[in-house]
């Protein structure tokens, strides 16, 4: 062995074995880490979500597959970092793409929809999000069809193919090889399919600890291995068609084969424990002069017009992200993690030194800087990443990896998106401890030792505060000078209640326990209200004014609108028939979900004749609830939450398990906007006729938060959990920041329409949605969540003091002016009152 006189290997001391490690020293020189801490790199996110179209989660210019690389490194850098920071746009662009797209197939090409496959798992390893895990094993699960295998191979044939498959070329089994279209007289195969489909595997392997994902990852490898590596030039080659054994030729070398290749190795080699798998040597391509300058400034991707894309722009930085998985996984051999870092510090400091203005990134990385556009941002951010993960060799510091490999785990890791004790807990900080993923997280060292703060700072990949899932708190919120504390906000509230149960009195109706002027629905609201006031506070001051209130009306059918009963079954649902309704019922409204679940909104009990509620809306004195039709959302949810709550407390799961359930899936299935992730209003089961998708409204998604909560944690030990929170969390963070009812600055404006003196439905829907965050808020095992919600009831409440109040007299109007005192205003303040005690 030869010990090289470089910067590095001097100052190291290392020795270099058969395979040469040294650096180079014709590469670029590397700025210091204390250099790097002091550059003035602004947040790349306002120069990439620019290129961001929120109709289809792709960034104009980069297309289908280069879009998915995006939301892929976006959540590398919030697991580098160990932030959430991007988790809500990441997900909802994961969520929507595979409802869209089923599979995520919007092309024919088996790459493309791996490219999602594959982001889905770095944001479960970034988020620990199984909803995500499961669209990756979605993806998988269809890939696999165009995997050969051992028998298509002995057979030559494939069952989705009509050409002859060569089931050995070179004298070696095509078995492992994916084709890379789905077209069914397409025979090609390609290195970057089958790289993709052997990382995917190998992670999958390790998250989930199937054999099926470790045989599928290892097949595929060594059909990289025997077809597509060259064992001279030490790099992965390209394509081969199966049918007769032609390749590509050896010229087309793209950085990308390699680099998901050594990534997928990387993978293997810690999920069998087999030394074989590091035997490849992924050194030498480092030093590749197919795709780099003798300065080591990669030059790929960079011909032609460059404000026009075209894919050899972004394959550096699939390159680059598998160096780095490459670097976390080799603490063993620190010759290679230097030859990694100096080769990222090359890209890195080029790209900031010549490539560069500002936070925005040219795509020519040894410059000269050639303007903005979203395949340049795209490809900077795995550098930036990259740069965060692989620098640990600073004079200055002891470096990010070992700041990262010295925190501290404290508790175990939860086995759900909420809490697993029941009840309301208030939830108490703690103080400089991280929260990510229920551990307690505490840094053995100074964050000024690392070299997050320049790096992460070019990362900022979303203008929110918050760490949330775009669970981040909107700088747009209004912000309120004052902040008032708990023991503040508690005297406020009982001196709300105090008003309301003293000079309410002038509204209340002792025959009938309605407050005059709110209706039969909206009283029973208030006195939900203040027995939640009650339990938040520890008192029972209300308790009797409650309990004569709950005595009036058996069943609670003061008039024929069930708003809590009449589900439709499964049998029911397949016969057509209701025992109560005259028309016939569809058993489907998409020719794929079950009408099963759904709540008539009108009884059709015998004789019973549908008359004025006692609210604005006026229903036909004439017609029957036998003929009545419509399902709702606010009924079926109502029964949801109801039919939760009592399998909570009375254990009964055979009884109430699956009214709640079918509720649930009814919502989720037929009346919840999937794009949105809202919930919509009304549906006819027997002609399907559905309300305009504009009618939404804020109770709607917060009486189905309030019920999914509830039944999450009920389901903590079945399949359908995971399902659950995924759906609670993207309707939570969807809803509170939903334009449909409220403004920029997050203050809800739904229900100050019309005559302000005279009330109307609407002007309660808000507090039944303040209601419904309260209690996932305690119920929550997620800190950005509660963080957001927090926020955003302190907004509300804020506001109803500082811009809607006069003493203990609120307006409905919550962003102002003060319009008078009324009783629906009143009930509306209520439960931003009790919430504002609770979620503190």
């Amino acid at each position: 062995m030869v010990q090289r006189n470089d910067g590095v290997s001097a100052r190291y001391g290392r020795f270099v074995s058969a395979v040469d490690l040294g650096v180079p020293l014709s590469w670029r020189n590397a700025r210091t880490l204390l250099k790097l801490r002091n550059v003035n790199a602004n947040a790349i996110s306002d120069n990439i979500k620019q290129y961001v179209n929120y109709d289809n989660y792709e960034l104009n210019g980069l297309g289908y597959w280069g879009s998915a690389n995006t939301w892929s490194a976006m959540a590398l850098k919030d697991k580098a970092t160990g932030n959430q920071a991007n988790r809500g746009i990441v997900s909802d662009a994961l969520g929507n793409n595979i409802y869209w797209h089923p599979h995520y197939y919007k092309y024919e090409y088996n790459d493309d929809a791996m490219w999602w496959g594959t982001a889905n798992i770095y944001a479960y390893r970034a988020y620990k999000d199984n909803v995500l895990l499961g669209y990756a094993v979605d993806n998988w699960n269809e890939v696999s069809k165009y995997v050969v295998t051992a028998a298509h191979a002995a057979a030559g044939k494939h069952p989705l193919k009509t050409g002859t498959l060569k089931g050995t070329c070179g004298g070696t089994t095509m078995a492992g090889g994916v084709f890379w279209r789905t077209t069914a007289n397409d025979m090609g195969m390609n290195a970057i399919t089958t790289g993709l489909y052997m990382t995917l595997s190998a992670y999958l392997a390790e998250a989930t600890g199937d054999s099926k994902y470790t045989n599928a990852a290892i097949l595929s490898a060594n059909w990289i291995k025997n077809h597509r590596y060259s064992t001279s030039a030490k790099i992965v080659l390209d394509s081969i068609n199966s049918a007769d054994c032609t390749t590509s030729a050896d010229s087309f070398t793209f950085t990308y084969n390699s680099g998901k290749f050594v990534e997928g190795l990387a993978v293997l080699k810690d999920v069998t424990k087999d030394a074989q798998w590091t035997n490849l040597s992924v050194l030498k391509r480092l030093l590749s002069n197919h795709w780099q300058g003798s300065d080591g400034i990669i030059t790929e991707g960079q011909d032609g017009d460059l404000n026009t894309n075209n894919d050899g722009r972004i394959f550096k930085a699939v390159f680059l992200r598998g160096l780095t998985e490459v670097f976390q996984r080799s603490v063993a051999d620190n010759n290679l993690r230097i030859l990694i870092h100096s080769y990222v510090d090359v890209q890195y400091n080029a790209l900031l030194d010549l490539a560069s203005n500002g936070a925005s990134y040219g795509v020519v990385w040894h410059g000269p800087y050639f303007g903005p556009t979203s395949w340049g941002q795209n490809a900077a951010v795995d550098v930036l990443v990259a740069a965060i993960v692989s620098s640990f060799d600073d004079p200055d510091s002891k470096g990010a990896l070992e700041w990262w490999d010295r925190l501290e785990l404290r508790g175990p890791k939860p086995t759900s998106c909420l809490r697993t004790l029941t009840g309301w807990h208030q939830f108490q900080s703690l103080g400089l401890a991280f929260v990510w993923d229920g551990f307690e997280l505490r840094a053995a060292r100074s964050l000024k030792y690392n070299q997050l703060d320049a790096a992460s700072a070019s990362l900022g990949l979303l203008d929110y505060s918050g760490s949330a899932a775009d669970l981040g708190v909107p700088l747009s919120w209004i912000k309120f000078y004052n902040e008032r504390p708990l023991e503040e906000r508690q005297k406020i509230a009982q001196a709300a209640v105090g008003w309301l149960t003293d000079n309410i009195r002038q509204y209340l109706d002792k025959k009938t326990y309605e407050f005059n002027g709110l209706g039969y629905w909206v009283s029973a609201n208030t006195y939900s209200a203040i027995a939640l006031k009650d339990k938040i506070t520890g008192t029972e001051t209300n308790r009797k004014l409650v309990s004569a209130a709950l005595k009036n009306h058996p069943h609670f059918y003061k008039y024929d609108f069930n708003d809590d009963a009449l589900q439709i079954t499964r049998t029911q649902a397949q016969a057509g028939k209701h025992p109560l309704k005259k028309d016939t019922i569809r058993a489907t409204c998409d020719g794929h979900n079950t009408t099963a679940g759904g709540v008539f909104w009108v009884s059709g009990w015998p004789g019973h004749i549908i008359k004025e509620s006692g609210s604005a809306d006026i229903k036909s004195p004439k017609k029957t609830g036998a003929d009545d039709k419509e399902m709702n959302t606010i009924t079926t949810s109502l029964y949801l939450t109801l039919s939760a709550y009592l399998w909570d407390i009375t254990k009964d799961a055979n009884k109430y398990s699956t009214p709640a359930i079918l509720a649930a899936e009814w919502i989720t299935n037929n009346r919840y906007d999937w794009k949105k992730r809202l919930a919509l209003d009304s549906l006819s089961p027997m002609d399907c006729t559905t309300s305009p998708d504009s009618w939404m409204f804020t109770y709607n998604s917060g009486k189905y938060l309030e019920g999914l909560s509830t039944l999450a944690r009920l389901t903590n030990a079945s399949k359908w959990h995971d399902q659950v929170c995924g759906r609670l969390i993207e309707t939570a963070n969807a809803a509170i920041k939903a334009r449909a009812w409220q403004g920029d600055d997050g203050i809800i404006t739904e229900g100050q329409g019309g005559d302000l003196n005279k009330n109307d439905d609407a002007r309660g829907f808000k507090a039944v949605f303040i209601r419904a965050l309260h209690k996932l808020f305690h119920d929550t095992n997620n800190r950005d969540l509660q963080i957001l919600i927090h926020s955003y009831v302190d907004v509300q409440y804020n506001a109803l003091l500082d811009l809607s109040s006069n003493g203990t007299s609120y307006g409905v109007v919550w962003h102002g002016p003060y319009n008078g005192p009324t009783p629906w205003g009143q009930n509306a303040a209520l439960d931003v009152l009790v919430s504002a005690i609770g979620a503190n």
